[in-house]
């Protein structure tokens, strides 16, 4: 008498697990493959299924909501620039099967197939073009995702933004000089370009070309200086205060 009450404890404790295994609930923007006997059979939409645990097999969740990769890459400009570029790649699963069967771990492959294109991208492009024209890198890259992952892996790229780009430093001390005498070669003395020393900081390194950086000046700073020139409220040129000059060097 006890075996058989053993082997019914054990038959109703397995009927009991393959009832809640036959039972499947899908998440609304959610969708999830099946496959019976290892072979795919279809995809469940979002709601309440019934399986045989014996016969079918699910695949993970598939998330069909928008998502977002950000990677930061290291790339060369057609004139042998190093730059250091971060982009942020929106994309979403648009065909469940291709997600699943076409690659194996579509958002590591994406963020692996968004630098490789980043890099062909701006290999093609000067210095001077991929500093200035974000919107054209923007699209270019989306369009040139969009090629390969909509058709093999059913993800299609919404939208991409170039967060940053990075020159070298070699390269910003030499665009900066470079804007120096730019803006010298138009008339601008010594005297009207002048380091604005730190209110808070007496430390030189932490002065600040004010001509370039176009700083405005604070009330504090104002009283340091006799004048200044304005235009829409940004500073270009300074002119120091007679008791400022020798701090300055400017005597």
């Amino acid at each position: 008498m006890d075996i058989f009450w053993l082997i019914f404890g054990l038959v109703v404790v397995g009927l009991i697990v393959l009832a809640v295994k036959a039972v499947v609930v899908v998440p609304q923007a959610h969708q999830r493959n099946v496959e019976r006997f290892g072979k795919y059979y279809g995809t469940f939409t979002p709601g309440f299924h019934l399986i045989l645990p014996v016969v079918f097999r699910l695949r993970p969740m598939i998330d069909l909501r928008e998502q977002v990769l950000s990677l930061r890459e290291p790339v060369i400009t057609s004139d042998k620039v190093d730059l250091r570029i971060e982009i942020v790649v929106f994309f979403k699963v648009i065909d469940p099967y291709k997600a699943d069967y076409g690659i194996a771990h579509y958002f590591l492959e994406a963020e692996k197939f968004a630098g490789t294109v980043l890099r062909n991208v701006i290999a093609r492009l000067s210095l001077h073009d991929a500093l200035t024209s974000r919107e054209v890198i923007n699209e270019e890259l989306r369009v040139k995702l969009n090629e390969t992952s909509v058709p093999d892996w059913g993800i299609q790229v919404t939208r991409v933004e170039v967060m940053t780009i990075d020159p070298p430093p070699s390269v910003r001390e030499a665009m900066e000089a470079r804007q120096g005498e730019i803006l010298r070669a138009e008339g601008l003395n010594a005297y009207d370009v002048v380091e604005l020393a730190s209110l808070t900081s007496p430390d030189p390194a932490q002065h600040q070309l004010a001509i370039l950086a176009e700083t405005p000046l604070t009330s504090a700073q104002t009283t340091l200086f006799s004048t200044y020139v304005t235009s829409g409220g940004r500073l270009l040129a300074l002119r120091p205060a007679a008791s400022l000059a020798p701090i300055l060097g400017l005597t």
